[in-house]
């Protein structure tokens, strides 16, 4: 591989993380006013204070004022999600019923020397049966889609600060249906 040409340029770094999926924090570096630039849609090759960090292919192709490419995971920021379920409790007299309640605690640690802004995705379950319904609970200041169930929270974590986030939620369902519930 011959290098063609190198860049300088500014750019802002995004942490994010969807600890339901998987317990990683993703950075993704955001280049306001890229179109000065003159990039052509390429392989690049990506560097953070002269290190090499990842690899990621432009697409010029687009509408959006800042380009966003993918640099990869963040090890210096430490994350944990963990559900903590309720009993089911019988709601009628019939015992055909039952109400959940489900806990869900997200933890993350910043172990950079720096401050970072991070939002971390996450979501409470949309029932698509009229014989189950999930009420929100407490959503611990997350924002909330009530359409998709989507929450998150963006904030920002001084070094080797740490905060967590708990959101819980109610699941009424019929005895004999089995939720998967997290």
């Amino acid at each position: 591989m011959i290098p063609l040409e190198e860049k300088n340029t500014k750019v802002n770094y995004k942490y994010f993380s969807i600890p339901k999926k998987e317990k990683v924090v993703y950075l993704s570096a955001l280049f306001p006013s890229w179109e000065e630039l003159g990039l052509a849609n390429a392989r690049a090759n990506l560097y953070i204070d002269d290190k090499y960090v990842n690899s990621a292919n432009i697409n010029t192709n687009q509408t959006a004022d800042t380009l966003k490419l993918f640099v990869g995971r963040e090890k210096k920021i430490a994350i944990d999600r963990k559900v903590i379920k309720g009993k089911p409790i019988e709601v009628n007299r019939k015992g055909t019923e039952l109400e959940q309640v489900i806990n869900v605690k997200v933890i993350i640690k910043n172990n950079n020397n720096s401050q970072v802004d991070i939002k971390i995705d996450d979501q409470i379950p949309i029932s698509n049966s009229e014989k189950i319904t999930i009420t929100k609970g407490e959503l611990s200041g997350a924002n909330y889609n009530e359409k998709t169930g989507l929450l998150f929270w963006e904030t920002s974590l001084k070094p080797l600060e740490s905060k967590t986030f708990t959101f819980s939620y109610t699941c009424k369902y019929p005895k004999d249906v089995i939720l998967p519930l997290d």
